[in-house]
């Protein structure tokens, strides 16, 4: 009976991680592409390859940001573990429990 209560409470853990991280990167992927978009205004020389570099680089960049909280939330959730840092995760970045 333990063992079914432990994995019940790592599955509801899990629930809000799939969601939560989602709505982090879509929220980070707004800034960076809003940020983009301000910085290739002001390089206005650069030609169309570079410029695709750029948004290339800036993406890897926000991926490489993005990786290791997500395997961390990831992980936490698995064990059991994952409501503190989901809700840690909300408060840092203004973000609303999903529904």
């Amino acid at each position: 009976m333990e063992e079914e209560t432990d994995l019940f409470w790592a599955w509801y853990g899990g629930l809000g991680v799939v969601p939560t991280i989602k709505e982090l990167a879509r929220r980070m992927d707004d800034v960076r592409a809003a940020e983009l978009e301000r910085v290739l205004r002001q390089l206005e020389h650069l030609s169309p390859e570079d410029r695709a570099h750029v948004e290339q680089f800036s993406q890897a960049l926000l991926n490489k940001f993005l990786h290791q909280p997500t395997i961390t939330l990831k992980k936490a959730a698995e064990a059991g573990r994952g409501y503190g840092l989901l809700e840690a995760l909300r408060r840092l970045f203004g973000m609303e429990p999903p529904e």
